[in-house]
């Protein structure tokens, strides 16, 4: 198992790209982000470099508080969380954990408040494809800035379920009509 790198070690290491190429925007992901020991000093440092950040959480442990820690005056923050359904019962079982809607409605809503940026990221898959529209209608309600949209990405962890899970074209096709529609 690799040891996770420093608060300093990652700062180390986006200091050293960004002297490489030109970023103007960098996302943070996992695991889970806001689980980093140290996750204020590496959000300071690339506010202080003009580069826009992206956090993608799955927002169980976004609080208002830790909103307002990770705030800078001259950049917001854009929070990307998943928004797997509109039902409860479905975004939980592809999260694959309960409690994990109340926990990404309440991120969204909490965001917003924060006048920081939400997006809701919806993952298509055979079991929710069909809850698109009205979880796009939800994000809207929620605050979402925006809406982003992809189908589920297989691995080895969810390779033995992709004929359960990968939408067809035709799927995909409803979906981009649904999205034109919203």
């Amino acid at each position: 198992k690799q040891a996770e790198l420093s608060s300093s070690q990652v700062i180390d290491a986006i200091a050293r790209l960004q002297s490489q190429v030109p970023l103007r925007s960098l996302g943070l992901s996992g695991g889970e982000p806001l689980l980093k020991e140290g996750l204020p000093d590496i959000v300071d440092f690339i506010s202080s470099q003009d580069i826009d950040l992206i956090i993608i959480t799955n927002g169980s442990m976004l609080t208002p508080e830790k909103i307002s820690r990770l705030q800078h005056s001259n950049s917001s923050i854009v929070y990307e969380i998943p928004l797997l359904s509109y039902k409860k019962e479905t975004h939980d079982t592809l999260s694959g954990r309960m409690g994990a809607w109340d926990g990404a409605t309440n991120a969204l809503v909490d965001v917003y408040h924060a006048d920081e940026i939400p997006v809701a990221a919806f993952v298509a898959t055979r079991l929710n494809y069909k809850d698109l529209f009205k979880t796009g209608e939800m994000a809207i309600a929620l605050g979402a800035n925006a809406l982003m949209y992809n189908r589920i990405n297989l691995s080895a962890h969810n390779l033995p379920n992709a004929g359960q899970l990968l939408p067809t074209a035709s799927m995909i096709r409803e979906n981009l009509e649904a999205l034109e529609a919203l």
